[in-house]
């Protein structure tokens, strides 16, 4: 009977060994590479609080119409066969600008981006654009945006 028990346990450990691969996370690290400067981002076709995920020049294009992107360096230096641009914005009652970010994994394809906002600010809205360059993150990354409260 001491056999039998044994064996058993035995079975259930090397079966439940070769369950642990599956659940792993396979996504890239949240690495920000470069911030885009707010006057960069003059010009940009982006409807008020909404984030896009650009994983080509195309697309990048396409959010400046009538302009040509190959005159601003930080637009001409992008590699998207490594690197993906976020580009957000967020309406406010004031007017505040871009202090930091914070770019991090929370799971599997799953990111947050935090803005940190500027102390100084002006009392007229205003719609803040905002925008990094990061490592290539896959195209199905999940991605909240998040702005601590003022």
């Amino acid at each position: 009977m001491k056999i039998k028990t044994f064996l058993a346990l035995l079975l259930l450990v090397i079966v439940g060994c070769g369950c642990s691969k599956a659940d792993k996370d396979t996504s890239p690290e949240a690495v920000i590479v470069r911030e885009i400067p707010q006057e960069q981002l003059l010009g940009i076709n982006l409807e008020k609080d909404t984030l896009k995920v650009i994983q080509s020049r195309k697309e990048l294009q396409d959010l400046f119409p009538n302009q040509n992107l190959g005159e601003r360096t930080i637009f001409k230096e992008i590699d998207f066969s490594t690197q993906t641009v976020l580009l957000g914005s967020k309406f406010f009652v004031h007017t505040y600008g871009v202090k930091s970010y914070d770019f991090r994994k929370k799971g599997n394809n799953e990111y947050t981006l935090e803005v940190g906002l500027s102390d100084t600010f002006f009392t007229q809205p205003r719609v803040l654009y905002y925008g990094i360059i990061v490592k290539k993150l896959p195209n199905n990354a999940n991605i909240k945006v998040n702005f601590p409260e003022k």
